[in-house]
């Protein structure tokens, strides 16, 4: 058995032109394959083909010309034409018409290919050039008629045609039977299809066109209520946007904050003793509250004669007028009055201020039901607390529920 280096190039060589080299792929593995060509040839497992063995492998237009020079019939296949070759040429004659010599198996190679098939190499990447070029030759298309034919345009080709049917309706239909080489069956289903198509899309279009105004008439009526809408200003709030430079938002959080401190009518006007275009005073039931500086259009605190009645911090109400007149009122009450009943009783406990140290959250003990009450609830203002605390945690804590609202 010979190696399987051997083996392969005894397989790959036969019928290959004498003098043929591998592709440069192919050496860096079988650098060596002259000397294994030599060796294959000298041990009789290869050989080179005769005389009539070579002109075999001639083309029939080669063949022809061979039986040209002796005016011989040129009618037959190519065997035809080899056995009257052969009948009329000798040996030297056709040495003359000899283009290549190939090597080809011996019965001992064809024998160890048999019993050892090869191993190969490069099975998928090789191919035979000679062979490819000898069909090439043996075709039966002739070649000058296809150089003759001119390229076809791009609406008779098939994709034109699809495109053409897709967006020239009435040109694809005519291309599509002029042009393809569907059947008649296929051509007939193709052009029901895109007359679907076509149609669909024409209709869609032209009830596009007709709905575009109502909506727009749509639009148009729905704007209208919106712009009514914005217009239902309350008086108060337009007052104070007319008198001040602030917007809609904080104006409207501006009266919210004169009654939370009972200011329920008020008139707005600048502050005459001040500078600043921010400052403002506000005229109600007789009294005067002062809205301090509306830095950058915002509310910053609310006083009358010293005492914080809204704190913009904490977004708290922490008087009402009431209150004050209320505190002032004591003032008037006898030292020796004052410091017993502080002796005596618990704080005097006030209904919208804070506790004795400054809690913010009411207890209410009523009947056994302890409910706390945050700044800001319905029941906040009119509670009277037994309790203070400064978070919701601290009552809790003592047995209190928030209150529902």
């Amino acid at each position: 058995m010979l190696p399987r280096k051997e083996r392969y190039l005894l397989s790959y060589f036969n019928n290959k032109i004498v003098g043929y080299e591998l592709p440069e792929y192919m050496l860096s593995e079988l650098s060596n394959y002259k000397e294994i060509l030599d060796k294959l040839l000298n041990e009789n497992y290869l050989r080179v083909s005769n005389t009539k063995e070579s002109i075999s492998y001639l083309t029939i237009p080669d063949l022809k010309n061979i039986l040209q020079t002796k005016k011989l019939k040129l009618s037959g296949n190519k065997s035809d034409l080899l056995d009257r070759i052969y009948e009329n040429f000798s040996n030297d004659e056709l040495e003359n018409y000899v283009k290549n010599r190939r090597y080809i198996l011996t019965d001992l190679g064809i024998k160890e290919l048999e019993n050892y098939p090869p191993d190969g190499f490069y099975e998928s990447r090789t191919f035979d050039a000679e062979q490819i070029f000898e069909n090439i030759c043996n075709t039966t298309i002739d070649n000058n008629k296809l150089k003759s034919r001119k390229p076809k345009k791009w609406y008779q080709k098939s994709w034109g045609i699809f495109l053409s049917l897709l967006f020239l309706f009435p040109f694809g239909v005519y291309v599509l039977w002029r042009y393809s080489y569907f059947n008649t069956k296929t051509k007939k289903i193709l052009t029901g299809v895109f007359a679907v198509i076509f149609l669909i899309l024409v209709f869609n279009t032209e009830s596009n066109k007709q709905e575009a105004p109502k909506e727009n008439i749509t639009k148009i009526e729905q704007e209208v209520p919106v712009q009514e809408e914005k217009k239902k200003i309350p008086p108060q709030v337009q007052a104070i946007m007319d008198s001040t430079n602030v917007d809609e938002t904080q104006a409207e959080k501006i009266v919210d904050i004169l009654h939370q401190c009972g200011a329920n009518n008020f008139t707005i006007t600048k502050s005459e003793n001040s500078n600043d275009d921010k400052n403002y005073e506000i005229s109600s039931d007789s009294k005067i509250l002062a809205l301090a500086l509306l830095a950058n259009n915002a509310i910053s605190n609310i006083t009358y004669d010293g005492e914080v009645l809204y704190n913009g911090k904490t977004n708290a109400v922490e008087h009402t007028i009431s209150d004050i007149d209320a505190n002032k009122q004591k003032e008037t009450v006898s030292q020796s009055n004052t410091n017993s009943k502080k002796e005596t009783s618990r704080p005097a406990r006030t209904y919208s201020g804070q506790g004795p140290n400054g809690e913010t959250i009411k207890g209410n003990n009523n009947k056994g039901k302890k409910i706390y009450h945050v700044p800001g609830g319905a029941y906040y203002d009119r509670t009277d607390p037994e309790e203070w605390f400064f978070t919701e945690e601290e009552a809790q804590a003592a047995g209190y529920r928030p209150s529902k609202k």
